[in-house]
């Protein structure tokens, strides 16, 4: 799949599972650990290492380079008809 923006930043989330991009996603809007599992009905341990596997494939080490990437990737025409906060996500 071709993705135009910045070089693998599509590619990267779609590497990831459905529900690593779902976590992925709710962490980049601030929510924590534990409000993600709440929402996802998941503990916050796994949660965690949901993100953990997560960042090697975005290419990222921590939350603040997440949320910036997912800010870049929604700002391409690409990422248009995703919006990241969608009421379905939460």
């Amino acid at each position: 799949m071709a993705a135009t923006g910045a070089p693998g930043e599509r590619d990267a989330l779609g590497e990831l599972t459905p529900q690593q991009r779902q976590i992925v996603l709710l962490a980049s809007h601030g929510l924590t650990n534990r409000e993600i599992g709440d929402r996802l009905f998941l503990s916050p341990r796994t949660v965690s290492s949901h993100l953990y596997r997560s960042y090697p494939k975005l290419g990222i080490a921590d939350r603040h380079q997440l949320r910036d990437l997912i800010a870049r990737a929604s700002s391409t025409p690409t990422a248009a008809h995703e919006d990241p906060g969608s009421e379905t996500l939460l």
